[in-house]
């Protein structure tokens, strides 16, 4: 709609309306910002090992002896416990972690990240001017006089 009565031409209107929405995306995308909006459950152990699909990783790793949490991954792939101990062991970690948002904040992230856009979009938007008699300056009369008098005769039946 901004592009269209910006540019006065629909080509390049929906070029610029696709370039803003791709923005939006790629911006969203790298920046989400709604899973911070929850704090994350931190899992120690063979639980940092077995995640299910539903769970949303935001970090993973290992916890090393110093108790410093540091994201490296080369353990990940022992399957074996023995395997994985000595991984350990070589690395100078004690246990692995992960930091996930649950599959139950799924829902709720997307009604605020919903929200935050809707305000957004309501924020930018506005009505055209005469739409509705109560906003219109003079009261929705044109300068003909009639209710929404920007109408003309033909348009009306």
């Amino acid at each position: 709609m901004f592009a269209g009565a910006l540019l006065r031409r629909t080509l390049p209107a929906i070029g610029a309306a696709a370039g803003v929405l791709w923005l939006v995306y790629v911006l969203g995308e790298a920046y989400r910002f709604g899973f911070d909006l929850w704090p994350t459950t931190t899992l120690t152990g063979m639980k940092a090992m077995n995640l299910s699909e539903s769970d949303y990783q935001s970090g993973i790793g290992m916890i090393l002896n110093s108790g410093e949490r540091v994201n490296e991954t080369a353990c990940f792939g022992s399957e074996l416990r023995a395997e994985l101990e000595r991984c350990l062991d070589a690395n100078g970690a004690r246990e692995f972690f992960a930091e996930i948002h649950s599959g139950s904040h799924f829902w709720p992230t997307q009604l605020v990240e919903t929200g935050i856009m809707l305000a957004a979009a309501g924020a930018l938007v506005r009505p055209p001017s005469g739409w509705c008699a109560a906003v219109h300056p003079d009261g929705g009369q044109g300068p003909s006089g009639r209710l929404f008098g920007h109408i003309s005769a033909t348009t009306r039946r």
